[in-house]
């Protein structure tokens, strides 16, 4: 099957090959080499981050507010909750754009089947591990999962960025 990656299919989420008819592009409007990986140390934890990638869904904000801290220059303290806290809420980010390394050792990613769900009016989850196949120039923190755009808006295509909402993407099927 092919999914539609336009935002524009009148069969979401499927592709009906509207994309040509809007002038789709797939290509990235940034570049590699603004891919943020970033590693914030603390004594138990070291919290890995690539913003280009995330979705903003929020997970993270709202999970572990003392550590994911949207509204500071610094946005994320390894101390700022207690690590049991932190690496829940790191294991709910779809994007792939967290993980953490515990004592030194990197947090082996968990395995899961491998499939594709549709957020209402939002983005792709991938879970599993497959992998993209193309141009892909800003890969995750995480390879067992990442979320793809489905509305067309993103500068980091394949991956979401979370232009959906301000797009006002709507998808009334899903």
């Amino acid at each position: 099957m092919w999914l539609c990656r336009c935002g524009c299919s009148k069969d979401k989420p499927f592709c009906d090959s509207s994309h040509e008819a809007a002038g789709f592009s797939g290509e990235r409007r940034v570049c590699g080499s603004q891919d943020a990986f970033k590693d914030y140390p603390g004594r138990v934890l070291t919290v890995h981050d690539n913003r280009r990638i995330c979705a903003h869904v929020g997970y993270c904000t709202a999970g572990a507010p003392g550590t994911f801290r949207k509204d500071e220059r610094l946005w994320i303290s390894a101390e700022g909750d207690p690590p049991v806290v932190v690496k829940q809420t790191i294991s709910r980010c779809p994007s792939g754009a967290l993980a953490y390394s515990e004592n030194g050792q990197r947090h082996e990613e968990r395995e899961r089947p491998a499939g594709v769900s549709i957020c209402r009016h939002g983005l792709y989850e991938v879970v599993g591990g497959p992998g993209l196949q193309g141009q892909v120039e800003s890969p995750p923190v995480c390879t067992e999962h990442c979320t793809l755009c489905r509305c067309g808006e993103s500068a980091n295509k394949p991956h979401c960025d979370g232009s959906h909402r301000e797009a006002g993407f709507r998808d009334e099927k899903n």
